[in-house]
C-alpha cells in the first residue's frame, strides 16, 4: 500500500512523465478486476495473492533472463577518469568531431573518442547506426519514418540513406512487422 498514490498512478507516472520504459514492475494484489487497469502501464506480471511461492519464482526468473538479455556495459575515458554506464540506460550516441556525447536515461556526458569505438562496444546489442554522428538505441525508438526516428522522449535523430534498409528491416525483425 502506497500512501500518496496507488500502483497503477505510480506506473504511469513511471512510463509517462519519466519516459522509462525499462523499469521492471510486477503488481500484486488481491483483486483480480485490478489487473485490466494496468494495460497501459505495460507490467512484467500481475500476481494475486496469496501468491504461489511456484508463481513468484517464475516471475524473478523472467526478470533475471531479461535483465541478462539487456546485460552489458559502455566504458569510456572522460578526461582522467573512467566511466561506465549499462547499455540498456543509454537513448543514443552523437558524434561531433572529436567528441562523442552519450545521452541516457541519468543524463548526458561527453568524452573524446569515435564512433568507431562506440560502434565496437554496442554492436549486436540493440544499438544500431542510423548516421554517421549517430548511433541510436533501438529499443527507444518510438516512431520510425522514412528519414527520422522519434525516441520515446520525443527526441528526433535523422537516419541517413545509407543506413535507412538495414535500419527499417531491423525494427520490423524486432517489432514483428507491424502483426
Amino acid at each position: 500500500m502506497l500512501l500518496e498514490m496507488d500502483g497503477v498512478a505510480l506506473g504511469r507516472r513511471i512510463r509517462e512523465e519519466l519516459r522509462n520504459e525499462k523499469i521492471r514492475i510486477v503488481y500484486i494484489s488481491s483483486r483480480e478486476s485490478y489487473a485490466m487497469s494496468l494495460f497501459s502501464v505495460r507490467p512484467l506480471d500481475f500476481l494475486i495473492k496469496p501468491v504461489a511461492r511456484e508463481r513468484l519464482w517464475e516471475v524473478l526468473e523472467t526478470f533475471l533472463r531479461l535483465r541478462e538479455d539487456g546485460a552489458g556495459e559502455f566504458v569510456f575515458k572522460a578526461g582522467k577518469s573512467l566511466g561506465r554506464l549499462c547499455l540498456d540506460e543509454i537513448r543514443y550516441f552523437a558524434c561531433s568531431g572529436k567528441k562523442v556525447e552519450i545521452h541516457a536515461l541519468s543524463g548526458r556526458r561527453e568524452f573524446y573518442g569515435n564512433m568507431r569505438e562506440v560502434w565496437r562496444q554496442t554492436e549486436g546489442k540493440g544499438f544500431l547506426t542510423i548516421h554517421k554522428s549517430y548511433v541510436v538505441n533501438t529499443a527507444f525508438v518510438s516512431v520510425y519514418r522514412h528519414d527520422s526516428v522519434e525516441l520515446a522522449d520525443g527526441t528526433v535523430l535523422p537516419v541517413s540513406q545509407r543506413h535507412r534498409k538495414t535500419l527499417r528491416e531491423h525494427l520490423l525483425e524486432q517489432y514483428g512487422g507491424g502483426r
